[in-house]
């Protein structure tokens, strides 16, 4: 399982070879996240750049039955929103 410094990892909804989506638990407040990963040798790739681009389109929206984008982090071995 992976390893995110500040969240604790409940559940592994999906993975692959490029990323993981887990549920997550934020250490901070408690709260309840869905946390989508690049780890390992893809954490400087495109798709880390994909990832990126990603949270700069959506961090701002704030629309019913969209996903609330809280936050990009960075940490040794991977990359998450």
């Amino acid at each position: 399982m992976i390893t995110i410094p500040d969240f604790e990892i409940t559940e592994i909804i999906n993975s692959d070879e490029r990323k993981t989506i887990c549920r997550a638990v934020r250490s901070a407040d408690g709260q309840t996240v869905v946390l989508k990963v690049i780890t390992g040798e893809f954490s400087d790739t495109s798709d880390a750049i994909k990832l990126r681009r990603e949270y700069e389109l959506v961090k701002g929206l704030d629309f019913p039955g969209v996903a609330k984008v809280l936050a990009i982090n960075e940490y040794s071995g991977g990359i998450a929103i």
